[in-house]
C-alpha cells in the first residue's frame, strides 16, 4: 500500500522561495570571500607567492583579485614559458 503525500501550494511556494534565498546568499558570500586586493611587497616573478600580500597572507593572485604594484615595483611575467 502506497502512502499518499500531499503538499499545499502555499507550502511548496514557501520552500521554493527559501531555497532561492539560500542559494543567492551563498553566491554573494562566496564572491565576497574570494575577491580581495593584493599588493606587491617584493620585486620578483608574478608566480612567486612571496611577491604578493593579501591582508598579510602571501599567496598568488586569483582571477577575481585586484592587484596593486607599488611605485617603482617590478613583477616579471613570463609569457609562453613559466619559470621562477
Amino acid at each position: 500500500m502506497k502512502k499518499k503525500i500531499e503538499f499545499s501550494t502555499a507550502r511548496l511556494y514557501t520552500l521554493f522561495y527559501k531555497q532561492i534565498l539560500i542559494n543567492l546568499m551563498l553566491i554573494c558570500m562566496g564572491n565576497m570571500a574570494y575577491a580581495s586586493l593584493g599588493v606587491s611587497v617584493a620585486n620578483s616573478n608574478w608566480t612567486n607567492a612571496s611577491t604578493w600580500s593579501f591582508s598579510g597572507v602571501n599567496r598568488l593572485p586569483n582571477c577575481s583579485d585586484s592587484i596593486r604594484i607599488g611605485s617603482g615595483g617590478v613583477c616579471r611575467l613570463y609569457v609562453g614559458r613559466w619559470s621562477d
